[in-house]
């Protein structure tokens, strides 16, 4: 869309001609005398004026080289219409002619002014000159109401709806808890051990290699004293007795020793004791009980602490809808 621009337009509106009666073009009759119907300055440039002003207020800027723009300020007005510039629209499908999806971006901000000049900075500064956020609703959330307008825009955190657990662990008082255990009557207890059967306990020694047994004998000697011996030929005679003289005898070991035992063992062998069983008794006790005691423990109380689970925000279940905001 643009004005005209031929070279015979006239760079400023012309004057208005006088008005005459409201009426409809016509081609005229030539033989009849009837001019045709020529619509004039005023008339050309009061469409002009119309369909231009359409556009521009749509927030399109003219482009020569765009047939399209007064189809598009048609629908944008249409929704404007519908929807000011910073409200929240919920769509079930995608964003609706006219909306942003509520998800934090950046947009610039010539191309939304109105919505701009509704929510600035509010949600953004985006690069702090030429952009903006928009909101962002977060998932699983719901958009919720406040009275302040100075914290709209502020995630809140979720709470949960003032409630109490009822729970009490008031004070018993000294007291006992009764226990009895009841008399068994007079009775045996059973016991049996099953039959071995026919079998031996084996034992064995380890062989103790080839070794023997050793005996030291040092030897030793007997001394004789006695009178000194005589010349004559049994031996010694009285003639020759003189002063005690010691003689020795001759050293001799006693010739004793031990024989190798060989390389051998010594083997043990346990007969069988035959099938048999060994009994075990088990008295009865007679009637009689067990007692027991339970003391009481005081006055007191047992306190009880309910932890918190979940996460920080409460997320009620709903059905998944978009948040969009209009510009």
């Amino acid at each position: 869309m643009h004005r005209i621009d031929v070279p015979t337009a006239a760079p400023t509106p012309p004057a208005k001609q006088e008005p005459g009666a409201p009426g409809y073009f016509t081609s005229g009759n030539f033989i009849g005398g009837v001019p045709a119907t020529i619509p004039g300055p005023d008339w050309f440039n009061t469409v002009q004026a119309e369909l231009t002003n359409t556009v521009e207020a749509s927030g399109q800027p003219l482009d020569r080289e765009d047939d399209a723009q007064l189809l598009q300020a048609i629908r944008s007005l249409i929704n404007r219409a519908r929807y000011r510039p910073g409200q929240i629209v919920i769509s079930a499908g995608e964003p609706l002619e006219g909306t942003l999806l509520c998800d934090g971006s950046e947009v610039p901000r010539t191309d939304y002014p109105e919505l701009f000049a509704v929510i600035g900075t509010r949600y953004g500064a985006g690069d702090g000159s030429t952009t903006f956020n928009l909101p962002l609703c977060k998932e699983g959330t719901t958009v919720t109401h406040t009275n302040s307008t100075g914290i709209v825009g502020v995630h809140s955190t979720g709470a949960v709806i003032a409630h109490a657990h009822p729970a009490s662990a008031s004070a018993a008082g000294d007291h006992t808890h009764y226990i009895g255990v009841n008399g068994a009557g007079g009775h045996t207890h059973a016991a049996s051990s099953g039959a071995a059967g026919d079998h031996a306990h084996g034992a064995w020694t380890d062989g103790q290699g080839n070794h023997n047994h050793g005996v030291n004998d040092p030897g030793h000697s007997h001394t004789w004293i006695g009178p000194s011996a005589g010349g004559g030929s049994g031996g010694w005679s009285a003639a020759g007795i003189s002063w005690p003289n010691n003689t020795g005898t001759s050293g001799s070991g006693t010739g004793i020793w031990l024989n190798d035992s060989g390389h051998h063992a010594h083997n043990i062998g346990m007969n069988g004791s035959g099938n048999h069983t060994h009994d075990v008794g088990v008295a009865g006790v007679g009637d009689h009980s067990h007692t027991l005691d339970n003391r009481g423990a005081g006055a007191h109380e047992h306190n009880i602490t309910v932890n918190s689970a979940g996460g920080d925000d409460n997320l009620p279940a709903g059905l998944r809808m978009m948040y969009c905001i209009a510009y």
